[in-house]
């Protein structure tokens, strides 16, 4: 199956979108979270999008399959651009789709998959900093779009720390970038505030979107043999690439071997978001999404034997299938 996504056509996408409806179709067999299922971790972008449907709770599904869709080919296109595949493909928008289906209903309008979309934004600004002797927009523009990931799910923040230490990653180390950075994630914050201020509700708002996160974790998991299963790809994937590392980086430039380091270095900052999180909740593995998907991507892409890399694809489609069915299978 990888084999048919090495091409670029409109067939492809087709197939993408059969490959995603795959997931989906436990609509109509499995109990969906609803809106309100969301709100707890929402912040105040996200209640904002919610109230707006909330009138049409179907149309969150709709919703979710399109921004699935959208968020698969942008990392798809993001990963061939910075040239860290190997070849040209579509194989990274399938890792995607997995990774988000390897926990039970996060392929939902859940928070953090709305706030994957501005990650993605901030993530493709980030590495256009390369080599730029003019970068003051591409860098304002990774803050602003971090601030407004947090917007919609506060921990997503984190990712400023590690666009912080990414951008001396890509440039050399100026404090002024540093304060561009930092300008452009206030922007949206202050803005929001003054909006809440003029409206008498400032202090809700920094209760709701800002303070609450760090009075400790609320458990919300429910622990079973598909959150296990869940959790031990997102593991397997981090320490195949740990292990695979050598060929990761053989035949790459200084830039993609750059990039690379920032794709682990994003790993190991998403796994602070634990300190600043409210609820610890099935919805919460998205934010590992990102890097963990172009890692998949790349370590497939490494293998030499065709019919290995689709045999390792086949056990993960099976195993995030499984996930997403459990209730189903365990009639």
């Amino acid at each position: 199956m990888l084999q048919f996504f090495r091409n670029s056509n409109l067939h492809t996408v087709l197939f993408l979108i059969l490959y995603v409806m795959l997931f989906f179709a436990d609509i109509f067999f499995v109990n969906q979270p609803t809106l309100q299922d969301f709100q707890l971790n929402a912040n105040s972008l996200s209640l904002g999008v919610y109230k707006i449907i909330e009138q049409v709770n179907w149309l969150q599904f709709p919703l979710a399959f399109s921004l699935i869709i959208l968020q698969a080919l942008t990392i798809n296109g993001f990963v061939n651009k910075n040239r860290l595949a190997k070849h040209f493909n579509y194989i990274t928008a399938i890792c995607y789709i997995l990774i988000i289906n390897c926990f039970t209903d996060v392929d939902s309008l859940n928070p953090v998959l709305i706030a994957n979309t501005f990650l993605l934004l901030g993530l493709h600004a980030l590495y256009h900093t390369y080599e730029k002797k003019v970068s003051t927009i591409d860098i304002y523009n990774a803050g602003f779009y971090v601030a407004l990931a947090s917007l919609c799910y506060f921990s997503t923040s984190i990712y400023f720390l590690g666009f912080s230490i990414g951008l001396i990653v890509m440039r050399p180390l100026d404090w002024r970038e540093g304060a561009i950075l930092l300008s452009g994630f206030v922007t949206p914050l202050f803005l929001v505030g003054t909006y809440f201020y003029l409206t008498d509700n400032f202090m809700w708002w920094w209760e709701h979107d800002i303070a609450r996160h760090f009075n400790g974790i609320i458990h919300n998991l429910k622990f079973s043999w598909a959150f296990y299963l869940g959790l031990g790809i997102i593991v397997f994937v981090f320490l195949w690439s740990l292990l695979n590392v050598s060929n990761l980086y053989y035949r790459t430039t200084i830039r993609e071997q750059k990039g690379i380091n920032i794709i682990f270095l994003l790993v190991f900052v998403t796994s602070l978001s634990l300190l600043i999180q409210h609820t610890l909740d099935i919805f919460y593995f998205a934010i590992l999404a990102i890097p963990i998907t172009i890692l998949l991507s790349m370590n497939l892409q490494s293998i030499k034997k065709r019919s290995a890399a689709e045999f390792i694809h086949l056990l993960f489609l099976l195993a995030c299938i499984s996930i997403q069915y459990q209730e189903v299978l365990g009639r």
